[in-house]
């Protein structure tokens, strides 16, 4: 095998996959780690967000002015 001229990272690491006919299909170095992770937690703290907001909107009470039976039988 023969050594990389350009690196790919200079981050230390690097994961690269290959399927059965030795073609390159995914290569996974510490910048896209860190993205997945950034993503993982904004996406996390919007379904926060609206879990509150939709909690705070469905405990307001609903006001009548007057109660009255759909039927009133004598």
């Amino acid at each position: 095998m023969q050594k990389l001229q350009y690196p790919v990272s200079s981050e230390g690491w690097s994961i690269q996959i290959y399927g059965s006919d030795r073609r390159l299909l995914l290569s996974l170095d510490a910048t896209h780690a860190w993205l997945l992770g950034i993503g993982i937690v904004l996406g996390f703290a919007i379904a926060l967000v609206g879990l509150r907001d939709q909690c705070q909107a469905s405990q307001t009470p609903v006001e009548s002015p007057h109660l009255v039976a759909p039927l009133e039988l004598e």
